[in-house]
């Protein structure tokens, strides 16, 4: 009934019960425009507000632990004791035959369809818990697939609309994991930031990909909001990574240039800020932080006391903090 007065064609209703409200998607008619609708729907009785279908994409580019691993605290010694906690990401698929991923304890759910296994998700995963070539930093977590974005093929991009991601955003809130990763970014949203306002208040930390848009790019959300510990890549030469986007979001520097990491049917070479949350993610269910308090504002602290400065002495657009290293 509220599509038709809104004058679109329903596509779903959905309760999303972290922020107490129903989220209605419709396609435009002909001739129709987004701002036409947005219009007419926020005039109707019991519209909250109306918004675009905002597209998203993941961070990422296909291209023994790294000795950069090491300076960041995740020694061999240190990767020797499991993680314990859960662990959730919003991503593509992943391919959970994959030999890396053999004896992980993964769960999936799916937010949109038809979903097949990605390269993103794939490679996301590998890196939080898997034992593929680069050892998972946090293997022995239970982790949580939310799948909300699509491949069309191993070199395309993973995409995702804010209808999609606010499923699994709601997901999240009621598994209420000790982390989130969340590899993707694109426009603030006003709905996709009141859930994560949601489950920031459930005591989850959250981690995001801080944009491979390059030095002109547009910072991007999730990373953007102040209760995400935004993260870009570097080499394991401490040079950042060449499509990195700078700007407020980034909160530290993490590796994420030339992993090799599981994708559906083999390895790929993998680069992009997406692969350096995802190590960032997974350290850091090993904090006190993260793990038994549950306080993502002490962990965003310890992670700016703990990180080894790069670039301009002090905290700067490109490197956050500096180099993150696993809080003591």
């Amino acid at each position: 009934m509220l599509a038709g007065r809104a004058g679109v064609v329903l596509l779903e209703a959905v309760p999303l019960e972290s922020v107490g409200l129903t989220m209605v998607v419709g396609k435009l008619g002909p001739g129709d425009t987004v701002a036409a609708v947005i219009a007419r729907s926020s005039a109707l009785p019991g519209v909250a507000w109306a918004q675009a279908n905002h597209v998203y994409q993941g961070l990422g580019r296909a291209q023994s632990l790294p000795k950069g691993y090491e300076l960041q605290g995740l020694t061999a010694e240190v990767m020797a004791t499991p993680a314990t906690g859960i662990i959730a990401m919003i991503d593509t698929a992943v391919d959970l035959g994959h030999e890396a991923l053999a004896g992980a304890a993964i769960q999936e759910r799916l937010f949109a369809a038809p979903m097949t296994p990605g390269v993103h998700g794939t490679a996301v995963a590998d890196l939080i818990v898997g034992r593929g070539q680069i050892p998972g930093s946090g293997q022995g977590a239970r982790l949580v697939s939310l799948a909300a974005f699509q491949q069309s093929g191993p070199d395309a991009p993973a995409l995702s609309q804010t209808r999609y991601i606010a499923k699994a955003l709601d997901g999240a809130a009621r598994l209420r994991p000790n982390v989130l990763n969340l590899s993707f970014g694109g426009p603030g949203d006003r709905l996709l930031e009141a859930m994560v306002d949601a489950i920031a208040a459930k005591g989850v930390c959250m981690v995001a990909a801080a944009g491979n848009g390059g030095k002109s790019g547009r910072p991007p959300f999730p990373a953007t909001h102040p209760a995400v510990l935004g993260v870009t890549a570097v080499d394991e030469r401490m040079r950042v990574y060449s499509h990195a986007t700078p700007g407020p979001q980034v909160d530290v520097a993490a590796i994420g240039v030339d992993l090799t990491a599981a994708a559906p049917g083999g390895y790929r070479r993998m680069s992009g800020s997406s692969f350096a949350a995802a190590t960032v993610s997974g350290a850091i269910l090993r904090t006190t932080a993260c793990g038994r308090s549950r306080n993502p504002v002490a962990l965003e602290a310890a992670v700016a006391a703990a990180a080894g400065d790069l670039g301009a002495p002090g905290r700067d657009d490109v490197f956050g903090a500096g180099l993150f290293r696993l809080p003591r």
